[in-house]
């Protein structure tokens, strides 16, 4: 049995059973039991052993491994597969709740009319995968789907629904005034017994801050870095509070001393260079975007974000090459061929803009957004 190092000193083996996908590896990557054993040997010779025993499987094109592979990258036109999976009864509770989370992240405009059916739904990970997916939407819809939840029999899902309601101003003399205090008061008295971890303390700063508890938020955060300096969503989270507060010199300092602790954070570089943007620092904004996306491991959102502001810049086409090379690397994001048809437009290619805006109709289409 395949044998793999924990925590740098616990060897485990695998015991589990699994049914080898190397079909699966060779269109996801994803791990598959023959070559965790013959790790000489590639997923195209463990796949080639199948066929020849005979074995052809039957949801090549539609296993939903490849609709999460697909949302992981940005594509949208995994979201019709993605919903078939979330509504399919027969599937298991943690297949169908992985893709309700992959549907909000890619896709929260097409969770209703499912969503309430799945908020209601007796498994309490289809129930969490679905009050995770509320997160996008506007905290008026979030207040009506997720107040009923506030009594969930099960912890987790409560923290969460607390999480999710959290700006939500408490009306005095309200049917919800009693709910809300009792829900808000166990989050943070739950979270209060785990400070020592820079997580919940991150966790804590930002439930406070959505209360609009500024200080308290600040306290958290501090804290965090404290324990952890090297813990990037603190540090990023608490650089945004201070631009919020006003003070721009405080949030560089804080991202430039967490980029000289961890140089290889995509994120800190990208919160840099929206920082040197709002300052005005162009050139210094470009370096920062540029070594974001440098470290995006999937061209998407931080390589956009790079074209448009070299665009803005008068650089149009290295905005363009940038891309035309997110689109090469990772198909199927509509805001990446927007922008390909807009700024072709504007650089006088007419038939470049009309193949491009064809794609992104055809696109929309195919993920079931027209």
């Amino acid at each position: 049995m395949p044998s793999q190092i924990y925590m740098g000193v616990d060897d485990r083996r695998d015991h589990s059973m699994r049914i080898p996908r190397p079909d699966l590896s060779l269109s996801t990557g994803s791990p598959n039991a023959c070559n965790q054993c013959h790790t000489d040997q590639s997923a195209d010779w463990a796949y080639s052993a199948l066929m020849d025993w005979g074995i052809r499987f039957t949801d090549r094109r539609n296993h939903p491994g490849r609709a999460f592979h697909a949302a992981d990258q940005g594509d949208i036109r995994a979201t019709p597969a993605l919903i078939a999976t979330a509504n399919n009864n027969d599937a298991t509770g943690i297949l169908r709740a992985s893709a309700i989370a992959h549907l909000g992240r890619l896709a929260p405009n097409r969770l209703m009319p499912s969503l309430p059916l799945w908020l209601d739904s007796s498994d309490p990970l289809i129930r969490l995968a679905a009050i995770e997916a509320t997160g996008p939407l506007p905290i008026t819809q979030r207040e009506r789907l997720l107040l009923p939840l506030a009594k969930d029999p099960v912890l987790a899902n409560r923290m969460l629904v607390a999480e999710r309601l959290a700006e939500l101003p408490i009306k005095p003399q309200t049917p919800a005034e009693e709910t809300l205090n009792v829900l808000f008061d166990e989050y943070i008295g739950v979270q209060s017994q785990h400070l020592d971890m820079p997580s919940v303390l991150t966790q804590l700063g930002g439930f406070q801050l959505a209360r609009g508890d500024v200080t308290a938020a600040k306290d958290r955060l501090l804290s965090a870095l404290k324990k952890n300096p090297q813990a990037t969503v603190s540090r990023i989270n608490l650089a945004d509070l201070h631009r919020t507060l006003g003070d721009d010199a405080a949030a560089k300092v804080l991202l430039d001393e967490g980029i000289a602790l961890n140089a290889n954070d995509a994120g800190l570089w990208f919160s840099l260079g929206l920082l040197e943007v709002r300052l005005g620092n162009h050139d210094a904004a470009l370096v920062a975007l540029k070594k974001a996306a440098a470290l995006e491991v999937t061209p998407g959102y931080y390589h956009y974000v790079l074209a448009v502001a070299l665009n803005d810049q008068g650089q149009a086409k290295e905005a363009l090459e940038t891309l035309t090379y997110t689109q090469r690397q990772a198909p199927g994001q509509p805001n990446v061929l927007a922008a390909l048809a807009q700024y072709s437009l504007l650089a006088g290619d007419q038939a470049a803009a009309t193949r491009y805006q064809a794609e992104l109709n055809a696109m929309l289409k195919a993920a079931g957004w027209q």
